[in-house]
Order: C-alpha cells, then sequence, then structure tokens
C-alpha cells in the first residue's frame, strides 16, 4: 500500500523584480490629464504560476512619511509576456488581469493592497515580461507615482494624458496619445506575487536613498535594477520588492508610522535592512538602535530572515582625494557605536545576519572617508561604486539567503 504523505503546497510570495513604494516623485495628473500609462519590464525569479499583482494609494513623501493617496484612482493592468513556458512556447501577448472578474477597480485613498485575481498562465525561471499598467482620475485630480520609466531603455516608457481609450490591453510601446507627455515616473505595482514551484527566496528591501539608487546611473544595470541592493539581488536571481525611500529613518519605519508599506512583508521570506544613516549624527545612539530593532522586530513577527547593512560613511568637502573630505565627529562615533550594536545583534540571533556594502566605497586607508571620486556629494555612492558593492551584496545572497 503506498503511504500519501500531506506535502505542504508553496505560498504566494515575491516572484519577480520591480515592486516599488509610491512617493518617489511629485504626484502627476492636474489640469485636463485623465490617465497616466506606463510600460516596464520584469524578470520573474523562480519558475512560478498564478501572477498576481497589488496595487496601492498611498505615497512616502521625503523624510515626512507615510500619507494618504491624493484621491481615489481607478487602476486597469496587463501582462505582456515575450515568451511564457508552460508545455509550450507563447507568443508575445497581453494578458488583462481582473481584479474581482473585473477589468478595472476603483482604489481609495490610503488603500495598501488592492490585489489582482490569479493570472493562470507559467513562467519560467528567468523569464521576462512587461507589466501594462494605466491609472486613471477624473481631470484635476492626481496619481501617486513611483517608478522610474526609462530603467530598461526606450520600450520602457510612462505618459500622462486625456485619451478616450486606454494602450493596456495590447502590445508593444506606448504613445503619447492626446495631450499626452512622457513622464519620468509613473504609477505600477506595490508587488509582483505568484506562486513558485518549489521554495525560492524572496526579498523585501527596506532602506533610504542609497538603496533606492540615487548615485547611480539613472538607467541602472539597463535591466530594472537600480542601486547596489537590486543589482545585487538579481545577480543572485532573487526576486525583491523596493520599500526604500529618500531621507527614511528608523523613526519614520516604527509600527506606529508606518503600517502601509509592510503590507508586501508577508509575501516576503527575508528583509534586508538598510536604514541607519539619516539622523545618525543627532540621534542618540540607544535611540537610534531601539527604532531599528522596532524594525526587525516587526519582521520577525512576520516570520522573515533579518540582514541588517551597517551604516556607511559620510563626509563633507571635496572628494577626489581624503585630503578634501571632512568628517563630522558626532556621526562618526555614533556610527560606531550603531554598527557595534549591529554585530552585536547579528552574534546574539537578533537579527540574521549583518553585511557591509559600503566597504566597497570606503577608503581602507582614510576610515570614514569615500575613496576617490567615489561620490559627489558625500553620502551617496557614484555607480561605479553601486556595481562594487552589488558584488557583496550578491555574495551575502548566496550564503545566507538562497
Amino acid at each position: 500500500m503506498v503511504e500519501l504523505r500531506r506535502v505542504a503546497r508553496p505560498r504566494l510570495q515575491i516572484v519577480a523584480s520591480r515592486g516599488q513604494s509610491l512617493g518617489q516623485s511629485a504626484n502627476v495628473g492636474g489640469s485636463s490629464i485623465t490617465r497616466v500609462e506606463s510600460r516596464y519590464r520584469f524578470r520573474v525569479g523562480p519558475e512560478c504560476h498564478d501572477i498576481q499583482l497589488v496595487f496601492a494609494n498611498f505615497t512616502i513623501g521625503s523624510g515626512t512619511g507615510e500619507a494618504d493617496g491624493p484621491n481615489p484612482i481607478t487602476v486597469r493592468a496587463a501582462i505582456e509576456t515575450e515568451q511564457v513556458v508552460s508545455d509550450f512556447t507563447q507568443p508575445a501577448a497581453a494578458y488583462p488581469l481582473l481584479f474581482d472578474g473585473a477589468q478595472a477597480r476603483t482604489i481609495d485613498p490610503s488603500a495598501n493592497a488592492a490585489m489582482t485575481d490569479p493570472l493562470g498562465i507559467d513562467f519560467a525561471a528567468g523569464t521576462n515580461a512587461w507589466v501594462r499598467t494605466a491609472a486613471e482620475i477624473t481631470a484635476g485630480q492626481f496619481i501617486p507615482v513611483g517608478f522610474s520609466a526609462s530603467l530598461s531603455g526606450t520600450a520602457e516608457r510612462a505618459f500622462q494624458n486625456s485619451n478616450a481609450t486606454n494602450q493596456i490591453y495590447t502590445t508593444g510601446e506606448l504613445v503619447a496619445g492626446t495631450n499626452g507627455t512622457q513622464v519620468s515616473f509613473a504609477y505600477g505595482p506595490a508587488a509582483i506575487l505568484g506562486i513558485p514551484r518549489y521554495p525560492y527566496p524572496a526579498v523585501a528591501i527596506w532602506g533610504d536613498s542609497i538603496t533606492q539608487g540615487q548615485g547611480d546611473l539613472s538607467g541602472g544595470d539597463g535591466a530594472g535594477n537600480r542601486g547596489y541592493a537590486t543589482r545585487g539581488l538579481a545577480l543572485a536571481n532573487i526576486p525583491w520588492v523596493n520599500l526604500s525611500r529618500a531621507s527614511d529613518t528608523p523613526a519614520q519605519n516604527r509600527d506606529a508610522v508606518s503600517w502601509r508599506k509592510r503590507a508586501p512583508l508577508q509575501y516576503a521570506t527575508d528583509v534586508l535592512v538598510a536604514l541607519g544613516i539619516n539622523q545618525i549624527g543627532p540621534t542618540a545612539p540607544a535611540v537610534q538602535i531601539a527604532y531599528l530593532r522596532d524594525v526587525w522586530d516587526s519582521c520577525k513577527r512576520r516570520g522573515l530572515r533579518v540582514h541588517q547593512c551597517l551604516v556607511s560613511c559620510q563626509t563633507s568637502g571635496t572628494f577626489a582625494d581624503a585630503a578634501g573630505q571632512t568628517i563630522n565627529a558626532q556621526f562618526a562615533a555614533n556610527r560606531a557605536t550603531v554598527n557595534a550594536a549591529i554585530i552585536d545583534a547579528a552574534a546574539i540571533g537578533l537579527i540574521d545576519g549583518y553585511l557591509d556594502p559600503g566597504s566597497a566605497w570606503e577608503d581602507p586607508a582614510n576610515p570614514g572617508k569615500f575613496l576617490p571620486n567615489a561620490t559627489t556629494d558625500g553620502t551617496h555612492p557614484a555607480s561605479t561604486f553601486h556595481v562594487a558593492a552589488a558584488t557583496i551584496v550578491q555574495a551575502y545572497a548566496n550564503l545566507r539567503i538562497v
């Protein structure tokens, strides 16, 4: 007699890149604009099926925390395939995504998770595809945005317009349309979910402007990854969602004041925390560590493995060499204390590990200062050093996450 064993099914989780928080730029719209349409590329990590997109209508201001979206928005979306593999290879096609059986969903301000129905096709590991999204409003209203629409080249674009019809349920590049102008940032999903065939890691990146990609090339690696964190995870073929926001601090990400952006965490297996550099100078180390503990504990309660980046260096002056740079003594002292606490937290099991991406741009001969020409502003690494730090993330991920 054959013994039947209960086998746990893989769960719904993040399976592809490009999910990101809104509020990366000023809202778009106003005047006669009634729609923002975007088309951008994503890459699937594991072999998976039943993809679903998560949409939201809240913003995260630069250094100001979360806020409701400006007004209700109506969302339509589709997946445009390049190659989908199940038992056969399909040609390029656009598959409409439905919301409880309807093609459109109106999302009220403050909503953090409006999810599409499962798309019943299979994706091979490493498949590239496109998300096509339309956010629709009444003329005079606004749409929160969060996605750069030019990371993957000219085929990846976004337009605001007042078209009578949308361009979502077709294939190929978008066009400007009636009263249309190209915009640098667009509305898109907070996360791309699916069910992997086998257990597979998925990472939420929780940081600030550095992990948002500031200092890197505007096009990133040309495949949708900008900044060392997303570049490194892509090298390890790990899907991600990026919760980072410029000027974010640990204090702004405590449970009580940052509840909306936590929604995608339930679909991750790991979180890469890169908060800490902002406000570390004027904030007492014990307070900064307590705020980080709040973030770590929140992730642990959700069953996530937590990996914390050490706080990187910060200087002022000129950056062609070490001599032109000045270190703020209070920042340096507090940084050393916080980093020591992070290392201790990993040693006693409060977090699952730590890594030091900033070692890619800090001068070992002049601790606390950047390598020559590694920055243009004393905080954010230049693109070459984002690339170098990505290999640190890749090596760590291959050892501790995969």
